[in-house]
């Protein structure tokens, strides 16, 4: 484990191999105030073959949603000097309602996260065996939320 970052990191071939594949290509918002988290994690998701696209505010966060048109997943920092985490998810929510949101933090939070919404929850530190197990990616399933939440118009038969 760093002691700078709090993450835990399982160097095994076989281990990282299969977490590489059910990686791969998703695409995900860390939101941290913290550089070095975003940092690490950023590092962390990248060597698996994710992208990781960090915000150190929720209005940055936001902003992000409107130039990334498919994201898998939020993982939400609880502590942030902006503002509560509730009030960053109804945002998120309205412009993205079918994105995978889960919260993070280095305390038990999980009861707070439920009351703002989030039922998903990654107690730091965190690998990426547990973001696998808290989003249960399978190594065949990638499911994109989209931009537009809108259902495309029915074709008249």
């Amino acid at each position: 484990m760093s002691e700078s970052t709090g993450l835990r990191v399982d160097l095994s071939i076989k281990g990282r191999a299969r977490r590489r594949s059910r990686i791969r290509g998703r695409r995900i918002l860390y939101v941290d105030d913290e550089p070095l988290m975003r940092l690490a994690v950023a590092r962390l998701l990248r060597g698996a073959g994710g992208v990781c696209v960090g915000t150190g505010t929720h209005d940055q966060a936001v902003v992000l949603l409107a130039f990334e048109p498919l994201l898998d997943l939020a993982i939400l920092d609880f502590q942030m000097p902006d503002g509560d985490v509730g009030r960053l998810v109804r945002r998120l929510r309205l412009r993205r309602p079918g994105l995978t949101l889960v919260g993070t933090s280095a305390s038990d939070r999980r009861a707070e996260f439920t009351a703002r919404g989030i039922d998903r929850f990654l107690p730091k530190p965190w690998t990426l065996d547990d973001l696998l197990q808290v989003t249960q990616w399978s190594e065949i399933s990638v499911g994109r939320v989209a931009a537009s939440a809108e259902a495309p118009p029915a074709v008249p038969g």
